[in-house]
């Protein structure tokens, strides 16, 4: 398995020397340019909005297999749950375009966010096991609607030549301080309160989130206008 990992990923490798250089992809940040970030109202708010996102997210999904357990699964039943989430997940990938153009950046990430805090919730509710099973195909859209659309709305309301910049601060925000505090704080609340009463904190905590999503964070193409309007006079985009 790792053999055939590790070639895939050379495949990859090298198939990166043929991205295209060119274009919008080849603007340059000038040095201390990133202070524009922080004035940009739509990405510090879409910033603390992932911030808290990924703190209630994270910790769930990484101590899921000790949740199976709790409900007396084996390591075969993670096995089958994950690839049950991955039958669901790649076709969802596959039509993310369509999604995009239909629902938008912000719908994408609404949904997103929704449906995990569904998922957490009946994790809690739910003690039938195959009714569990069954929940477990929820992942997918969660996956496509936050890992997919964080992306995208990022990308339209971050300037062009500060998309990479927005996308680094995003992954360490997200996937660093929130993940990290959402484990710590998951495993500690386990300990205490028992892995019941978390999913189901989790889940109510993604569902308020998720259902003021469109009030906390601005319209992607009306913010991306005005954005690119105020950025036009800079030599690095022009």
């Amino acid at each position: 398995m790792f053999t055939i990992t590790a070639g895939w990923v050379f495949v990859a490798a090298f198939i990166a020397f043929f991205i295209p250089k060119k274009g919008a992809v080849a603007l340059r940040a000038a040095r201390g340019d990133w202070h524009e970030l922080i004035g940009n109202r739509p990405f510090v708010r879409f910033l603390g909005f992932s911030l808290f996102v990924h703190f209630l997210m994270q910790g769930p999904m990484w101590l899921f297999p000790l949740f199976v357990r709790s409900r007396g699964g084996e390591l075969t039943t993670i096995r089958d749950m994950w690839i049950l989430m991955l039958l669901v997940e790649i076709p969802l990938v596959l039509s993310t375009g369509s999604g995009l153009k239909r629902l938008g950046a912000r719908g994408l990430l609404v949904i997103g966010v929704l449906v995990g805090g569904l998922r957490w919730m009946l994790c809690a509710l739910v003690a039938d096991p195959t009714l569990l099973f069954a929940v477990q195909a929820l992942h997918g859209v969660t996956v496509v609607g936050l890992n997919l659309g964080s992306p995208l709305y990022l990308d339209v309301v971050a300037p062009e030549k500060l998309r990479s910049t927005a996308q680094g601060i995003l992954s360490m925000v997200a996937t660093g301080i929130a993940g990290m505090a959402s484990n710590i704080s998951a495993g500690w609340f386990i300990d205490r309160r028992g892995i019941d009463v978390l999913y189901l904190i989790c889940g109510a905590g993604l569902l308020v989130l998720g259902g003021f999503a469109c009030w906390i964070l601005p319209a992607a193409q009306s913010s991306a206008r005005d954005i690119q309007t105020a950025a036009l006079p800079s030599d690095t985009v022009a």
